[in-house]
């Protein structure tokens, strides 16, 4: 498996470099390459290596106006500082990327995606409340939230076995 990851890791920095000595149209494909690649070096704990990706793609993010993706991106920004034990900035960044996945659920409650991306957030900030702030009524709070969107989920579409997984999660979480 670790070899995987840093095949993955190989491909896409070539990929990316490709693009660049290219002028490549960077709407979709820096979602295609750089996001992946940021994840891959979170996964290993490569946080400067992801870090210098993830500005360049806020940079992107910001200048297309693309609420998802740099929702997205403040949300790594935060797994990167906690990982990195900085669990307060990491919260200014979560709580960022959860202002603008609220702001895309209301503009269109019909995408699911966008309300997933919630009830993640309301879990990461209740493991970061419960974990590293040590604040048990913020991270009930918010696992309460992270469960009942959850719960919605299953209730509407009961086959996605993800669904199903992160509630029964969250359940688990909110039984201890």
């Amino acid at each position: 498996v670790e070899s995987g990851i840093f095949q993955k890791i190989n491909l896409l920095e070539y990929r990316l470099r490709q693009m660049n000595n290219e002028n490549f149209s960077r709407t979709h494909s820096d979602i295609q390459v750089l996001l992946p690649l940021i994840d891959a070096y979170i996964e290993i704990g490569s946080y400067e290596k992801a870090l210098k990706h993830l500005k360049q793609f806020e940079k992107l993010q910001v200048v297309a106006q693309n609420k998802y993706e740099l929702g997205i991106a403040y949300s790594r920004r935060g797994d990167i500082l906690r990982n990195t034990g900085h669990p307060r900035q990491a919260l200014i960044y979560y709580k960022k990327s959860l202002e603008g996945m609220h702001q895309l659920a209301q503009s269109n409650p019909e995408n699911i995606r966008y309300k997933n991306n919630l009830a993640v957030l309301y879990f990461k900030i209740g493991r970061l409340h419960q974990n590293y702030l040590n604040e048990a009524e913020e991270s009930i709070s918010n696992f309460e939230k992270s469960q009942t969107l959850w719960k919605e989920f299953v209730d509407v579409f009961p086959r996605i076995e993800g669904f199903r997984r992160n509630l029964e999660w969250v359940n688990a979480v909110l039984a201890e």
